[in-house]
């Protein structure tokens, strides 16, 4: 056997030892400069002032920040970095150094002008709401009337859908299944109109109301007993109102709890003694949390619909980069549980959307949602999908434009989405068959009046 010889290898130890000590030297001389760099008091304010006054704002963003981290804290350090924040349009970010403000100076009148004004720009009307008191009539009349009118905003929108749904008749009327009592639907148009108007109640809650009006035309398709009827179009009326109350009983927290009256009439051979008439109360309830970037929150839906029973709870979350309404994404996930008698159907919703602003009057989103869904309430919208038709990979595309100098808003939107028409039994509205698909698009309008 043959030994290698040992006394030409080279030991890495001594070399990785220096390396170490070199960088813990390197690393507290660093320290220690950056230590005697710190500025004073003194210095942090006449800096910061003279950077406010020339307008440089991302460096005083930066001068500020770093003074902060230093133990630096003050009201005018405070309004100076907010007010920074809100030139540039980054409006969240501003918000929590002009609450800071107030801890210092409670009595100061441009920092709860400025933070209602944040509020405002970031959608967080409720909160705005509150603020608004605080403001000195005389010194700002035209912002301190803004919330002393008792309506808020109102609208009215109108939707008018239309389906390519005559292949899929064919293929609803060949179900030879004439054994079993059942229906099966599918749409041919519909008309929808809602109006809508929010007012405040006292200085934390705003209450919302809408009424939407449906005029729908259905094919039908009914069987039993051996036989079966077709319908060609079937007139659906459908009267919603909405009552939600957002509650703000703390800064960037609030609770919305909801309730909605459905009634649903479907006259038969244009025999009015002969009509189908229904009606029922579904509950909502969101809890909302604002941070500096994000929105957070959960929900709950608990309602009967189309005779099964349905429990819908979900998550949401909505990211603002820019720490405004420029660009946000925001997701809805919601796990819903549907029961007919002691049958259960569990599924799980998420939607996605995108809002980007074009030009000053001029704002876009555009959402999905996937995948299929049946009885379903969108918190995101307040949108009701009551139908025993499934709605498949839902798109929509929607824009605002503010008119200038005006309180005007137009809508206008377009959503196509596929239709899943299924053969529903009445024994149990959950057990469904013969699924069939078709094209379904929305074209949608509207004017919003807003403060």
């Amino acid at each position: 056997m043959i030994k290698g010889n040992n006394t030409h290898k080279i030991s890495l130890w001594p070399l990785l030892l220096t390396m170490f000590i070199f960088l813990h030297v390197s690393s507290t001389q660093i320290n220690g400069q950056a230590r005697s760099q710190k500025k004073s008091f003194q210095e942090v304010d006449a800096g910061t002032y003279d950077l406010y006054m020339k307008g440089d704002w991302q460096g005083l963003i930066q001068e500020g920040t770093y003074a902060l981290h230093s133990g630096i804290d003050y009201f005018y350090l405070r309004m100076r970095i907010a007010y920074a924040y809100f030139k540039l349009g980054r409006y969240r970010n501003a918000i929590p150094h002009y609450k800071k403000a107030l801890e210092f100076n409670s009595t100061d009148t441009d920092a709860p002008y400025f933070l209602m004004l944040c509020y405002e720009y970031t959608g967080r009307n409720n909160e705005a709401l509150k603020f608004s008191s605080k403001i000195p009539e005389k010194a700002l009349p035209n912002v301190a009337n803004r919330y002393k009118n008792h309506i808020l905003k109102a609208g009215i929108l109108y939707s008018y859908a239309s389906a390519n749904a005559d292949k899929a008749k064919k293929r609803i009327a060949s179900n030879n299944d004439l054994s079993t009592y059942g229906i099966q639907k599918a749409t041919n148009s519909f008309h929808s109109t809602n109006a809508f108007v929010s007012h405040k109640l006292g200085r934390s809650i705003i209450v919302n109301h809408s009424v939407e009006y449906l005029n729908k035309s259905d094919y039908d398709f009914l069987t039993g007993d051996g036989g079966k009827k077709t319908t060609q179009a079937q007139p659906v009326h459908q009267w919603l109102y909405g009552l939600t109350m957002q509650i703000t009983p703390m800064g960037g927290f609030s609770i919305t709890p909801g309730i909605n009256y459905l009634n649903i009439k479907v006259p038969f051979d244009g025999n009015s003694t002969s009509d189908f008439n229904t009606s029922t109360v579904l509950y909502s309830l969101r809890l909302q949390q604002e941070l500096t970037k994000f929105k957070v929150g959960a929900s709950l839906f608990n309602g009967e619909l189309n005779q099964i029973n349905t429990l819908q709870t979900g998550v949401h979350a909505t990211w603002y980069p820019k720490s405004n309404l420029n660009l946000y994404y925001s997701f809805d996930g919601y796990w819903q549980q549907q029961k007919y008698e002691a049958k259960k159907d569990n599924n799980f919703i998420h939607k996605h959307t995108i809002g980007l602003k074009i030009s000053d009057y001029w704002w876009t989103e555009t959402s999905v949602l996937l995948p299929e869904f049946i009885n379903f309430y969108d918190f995101s919208n307040a949108a009701l999908y009551n139908s025993l038709e499934g709605t498949k990979n839902a798109i929509n595309l929607s824009n605002l434009f503010i008119i200038k100098n005006t309180k005007l808003t137009f809508m206008a939107g377009v959503s196509i989405s596929k239709s899943v028409s299924r053969f529903v039994p009445s024994e149990n509205p959950t057990s469904t068959s013969n699924s069939v698909s078709y094209n379904k698009l929305i074209l949608s309008g509207g004017i919003i009046w807003k403060l």
